[in-house]
């Protein structure tokens, strides 16, 4: 009821959809926010060309019309609340990649576990592969996501069923997606100063993204103001894992209260401290 005190617009990982990310969305809304989660083309409950892309510029053009559409909304309601955008996992990437492109549509941003240094990426020999079937335009075929153990997500049962049950997850991509996403890394870990500023979330057992290497990029071009929070003993997907009520309640607090330059070194909650 009323104006919202800002817009939140959430992206999901490669495997995941909306879907794994209700309590979040509906702790923000309850919080007063207005709330869009999309199911990325291909993904979730989207079934025409599952897991493909034709190029990075149609999955930033997505969350562009989203970022419109919020802008349009505000507009309407003379609303002059915040836009915060939430990546998660692979989101991660698309989200900096977007705060790269739309700069003046988006506040915030909060990466959660991103993936902008996967351990997983590809090595030199499926790099030779891949850039061999751009060459001859192979964009169509299909290959497996490596992330099929749902232990790599959380170390709590009950959720690792949920995601082993899960018919909505994606499991291939196309040539063209794996294309687009590496346009999406060149674009995110560009060694440019962000204006806008930025929260870090980590899971200190992370086995599919590599900490260290996205703390330091952040720490770099996160001139506008860096908070980062890794969560002990827990898993990659930070909703999915032990740590939930806090990182919940750590997350609705930190999109109502922004980092600021002089905030980097401020003592972060006790469940969720820095290393």
């Amino acid at each position: 009821e009323g104006s919202p005190r800002g817009h939140v617009l959430l992206l999901h990982g490669i495997q995941s959809h909306a879907g794994w990310y209700v309590e979040s969305c509906r702790a923000l809304a309850e919080a007063g926010f207005c709330v869009r989660a999309m199911d990325r083309r291909g993904s979730g409950r989207n079934v025409h060309d599952r897991g493909h892309a034709r190029h990075w510029e149609r999955l930033t053009s997505d969350v562009q019309h989203l970022l419109f559409d919020i802008q349009f909304e505000k507009e309407r309601s003379h609303s002059s609340g915040p836009v915060t955008v939430i990546g998660i996992s692979w989101g991660g990437k698309l989200a900096l990649a977007c705060a790269r492109l739309f700069p003046a549509w988006i506040s915030h941003v909060v990466l959660v576990t991103p993936g902008l240094f996967s351990k997983f990426e590809l090595g030199w020999r499926d790099q030779l592969r891949l850039s061999l079937a751009d060459r001859l335009g192979i964009h169509d075929r299909r290959v497996p996501i490596p992330l099929d153990d749902p232990t790599l997500f959380t170390s709590v049962p009950e959720y690792q069923d949920f995601i082993r049950s899960d018919e909505l997850a994606l499991h291939e991509v196309s040539v063209g997606f794996l294309l687009a996403s590496q346009g999406l890394d060149r674009i995110a870990r560009r060694r440019e100063d962000l204006t806008m500023p930025v929260d870090l979330m980590l899971a200190e057992q992370d086995e599919i993204i590599d900490n260290l290497l996205c703390r330091r990029l952040l720490e770099s071009i996160a001139s506008s103001g860096l908070r980062v929070t890794e969560y002990p003993t827990v898993r990659h997907s930070l909703e999915l894992e032990s740590c939930r009520d806090q990182y919940l309640k750590d997350l609705v607090q930190f999109v109502i209260h922004p980092p600021k330059p002089a905030t980097a070194s401020l003592p972060l909650p006790v469940e969720a401290e820095r290393t």
